[in-house]
């Protein structure tokens, strides 16, 4: 009985979705309506659609808003509004629907269950047939197909004599093929045509009344060319499996990755061809009074392909809706990066693999410019806080000079216990400029194959708290460009991180039992500033 209800309810929203003309996301969603559509019935059929304020209305009720918390919500979402695009070859049999990712027609699912003669895809990344019942929605994909292609299969036909190519189209070479597949299944891993993405490092984390997740997530770009992505601001949210949603405060919970606002492109997430790089985000939720928390989290949200028109100009490309589940289980959240793949090759392109300069160095991070290595991590408590030192030794590995600088008020650490640190207010950054409010220092220049050494510090208040033993630690990194009349501009921002440090002898410099004369004068310094404050 209950199937029968469930596959009633499911056919219904399909009903409506047809005669309201939506794209449908999963069978209890609610669905944006199409608002444009191109090439219906064709190798290139695309279709847009919009939340409508009733759809918005619902699905904030659906994520258990209520009160201040459901008109939040909706302003939230109607604020962005985003596009969902759908599109689909309808000869081919292809399919990229609104989940960014690619699908292969795989035939006519049978009538022994829900959707019977309705088409069934085969998603690329993971060579999986989508199944049809309601965890799966694979129905959805149907009906979005259905949009886009409507009126009985046109696979394995060619459009009409009248509507044959030309012969100088005919004469082009054929179109390259898709780039292959990076994630393969592996957890935490979803990728789009042009670039992969996957979990790499995910925490959760308290600090006051606040409770947070982080997650720092590896993009590869699978193209044989450039890709330069952006974040669609508002497009994040954190839910976990008690419905609790976590939102990013949009000044601290995003580095390395621009944002895309109204009037707003920031180009400085730029991928090189088959190019890794790294971008963290940080979404916080405020619990009321014993109020109970999940283990699991699902995370979304939407980049943006950013395409240069001229050396200072850029327009908004595709948008890529992203999504990760289960977060917080130990085989999603520890899952290594998928193996790098080539990518996509493309005429006239020469493809140079990138090259992993931290390959066999401990606490090492490869920027493609430069390393990062934690040469020492040190622990000390002054008064009531609790203080960990990190010092880095950066590393020149391009043939240019290079300019870089401390992001004020990135550098954040987690203990293995889930406690936050956060930078301290005084020598947070030692021996590296500082970039923020407006000001840029640029003293820190590393010369090509030369190394240069910075600190960092960070502290928490423990007052009854448990110290934790191990430690990992988020910085972000900015790199500058010189201009005339003594002016930097801004060319990447880099998000490194470093996993499960402890506190132990330094990877080079300093021999076990010695003292670390620079830590002992930073703790004398300290200990002179509480009683000056004393006296």
């Amino acid at each position: 009985m209950t199937t029968r209800i469930l596959a009633f309810g499911f056919l219904l929203c399909m009903l409506q979705a047809q005669e309201r003309e939506l794209l449908a996301i999963c069978s209890r969603c609610a669905s944006p309506t199409v608002f444009r559509k191109t090439g219906t019935g064709t190798a290139n059929s695309v279709a847009e659609a919009r939340m409508t304020p009733s759809a918005i209305r619902s699905e904030c009720e659906e994520l258990g808003n209520t009160g201040a918390a459901l008109a939040n919500c909706i302003r939230e979402q109607t604020a962005t509004n985003k596009i969902y695009r759908a599109q689909a070859d309808c000869f081919a049999g292809t399919l990229s629907p609104i989940d960014g990712k690619q699908y292969r027609f795989a035939g006519i699912w049978s009538n022994d269950d829900i959707g019977g003669g309705r088409t069934k895809w085969l998603d690329l990344s993971t060579g999986k047939v989508v199944g049809r019942d309601n965890a799966s929605d694979g129905l959805s994909l149907s009906q979005q197909w259905e949009v886009l292609c409507p009126g009985p299969l046109k696979i394995s036909q060619r459009p009409a004599a009248s509507q044959a190519p030309s012969a100088q189209a005919a004469a082009r070479p054929p179109a390259p093929p898709p780039p292959p597949p990076v994630c393969n299944g592996a957890p935490g891993c979803t990728e789009v045509n042009s670039f992969a993405s996957t979990i790499t490092d995910f925490r959760t984390s308290t600090t006051g009344g606040y409770r947070l997740v982080t997650a720092t997530i590896r993009f590869q770009n699978k193209l044989a060319r450039p890709l330069i992505l952006g974040y669609l601001s508002g497009s994040g949210v954190a839910t976990d499996d008690r419905g609790n949603r976590f939102t990013m405060n949009e000044n601290t919970g995003l580095r390395g990755m621009g944002f895309l606002r109204a009037n707003q492109v920031d180009p400085k997430f730029i991928l090189a061809a088959g190019q890794t790089a790294d971008a963290r985000v940080e979404f916080t939720w405020y619990p009321r009074a014993n109020e109970i928390f999940g283990t699991e989290y699902n995370m979304e949200f939407s980049v943006r392909e950013i395409v240069p028109v001229s050396p200072t100009q850029f327009r908004v490309g595709l948008e890529h809706p992203l999504r990760w589940t289960e977060l917080g289980r130990p085989e999603v959240s520890a899952a290594p990066a998928p193996a790098a793949v080539a990518p996509a090759a493309e005429p006239a392109v020469a493809v140079v693999a990138p090259v992993d300069h931290c390959q066999g160095l401990q606490r090492c991070y490869n920027a493609g410019t430069f390393t990062a290595q934690v040469q020492q991590v040190t622990t000390s408590q002054v008064t009531s806080f609790h203080v960990l030192s990190f010092r880095v030794r950066f590393q020149n590995v391009s043939a240019q000079p290079l300019i870089l600088a401390y992001k004020n008020g990135t550098s954040v650490a987690i203990d293995n216990l889930g406690n936050r640190y956060s930078q301290t207010r005084t020598n947070y950054a030692r021996g590296i400029g500082v970039s923020g409010h407006g000001q840029i220092s640029a003293e820190f220049i590393v010369q090509p194959g030369q190394s240069r050494d910075a600190s960092f510090e960070v502290m928490r208040v423990i007052a009854r708290t448990q110290i934790g033993t191990g430690f990992t630690w988020d910085v972000a990194v900015e790199q500058f460009e010189p201009l005339p009349g003594n002016q930097l501009r801004t060319l990447r921002e880099y998000s490194l991180n470093f996993p499960d440090l402890t506190a132990a002898n330094p990877v080079s410099g300093v021999a076990p039992g010695a003292t670390n004369t620079q830590d002992l004068g930073q703790t004398v310094d300290k200990l002179k500033g509480i009683f000056r404050r004393k006296k």
